[in-house]
Order: structure tokens, then sequence, then C-alpha cells
């Protein structure tokens, strides 16, 4: 996911985002939790965010921002899908194109049904 997000940045002449452990802490907590209780969003059925986990594992969650995604697709091609469609999505783009984003993390987990779910956090530092 991270190599597909960085290509299109690449692409745009920004330079790629680096990977921070606790984004990536945050990124697959927040995939995990989506498949396990069956629900797509940016905020869990209990009110818990990327950013309060943020907060939880002692970073400042200015200069954030969450993408998420799910795909029923291929191992091979589910990625690729789920980097198109941010990029047709003119706010997913905005956040993968962001330049002051230089860390991120990402996550990913299988739901039922073959569902994958995806997060990515994007850190300012």
């Amino acid at each position: 996911m991270l190599n597909g997000i960085n290509a299109e940045r690449r692409k745009a002449g920004l330079q790629p985002v680096g990977i921070q452990d606790a984004a990536t802490k945050v990124a697959r907590m927040r995939a995990s939790d989506m498949a396990t209780r069956n629900y797509f969003a940016h905020v869990s059925p209990d009110g818990v965010t990327a950013f309060d986990l943020l907060k939880a594992n002692g970073v400042d969650p200015g200069g954030t921002s969450e993408i998420i995604g799910e795909a029923n697709g291929p191992d091979d091609q589910s990625v690729s899908l789920i980097v198109n469609a941010f990029m047709k999505s003119p706010s997913h783009r905005e956040q993968i194109l962001t330049a002051r984003y230089n860390l991120a993390g990402v996550g990913e987990a299988l739901g039922s049904g073959n569902v994958k779910y995806y997060a990515i956090v994007f850190l300012q530092r």
C-alpha cells in the first residue's frame, strides 16, 4: 500500500512518505477493529478515532489525517484497486498528495466475507 501511495506522490513531484512506528500501530489497530467489528468508518462504534489512538500512544495528532478503504478482491489486486480508488476521490487524493505529510503508517486486516480493510495514517513531523 505504501509503495502505491509513494508512487503517486513521486508522479506528482513529491517526496515519498516514510514509515512511522506509532502511525503504523494505530493504522493496524484501526484496520483490525473495522474487520473484527464489521464496520467501515473513521469513528469506531464506541467513538474512538485514529487521533484518539495516536494521543494514547504518545503522539500529538496535530497535522494528521487518516484514509480508510475496503476491498473484496484477490490479494494481488486489492491494494492497486484501493490506491486507484483513493486517487479518484478528490479528498483522498488531496491527502495523499499533501506535501507536508512526510510520515505514515499502514494497516490491513481481513474481515468476514473476505473483505480487506485498510487504514493509512499520515503525519506531519
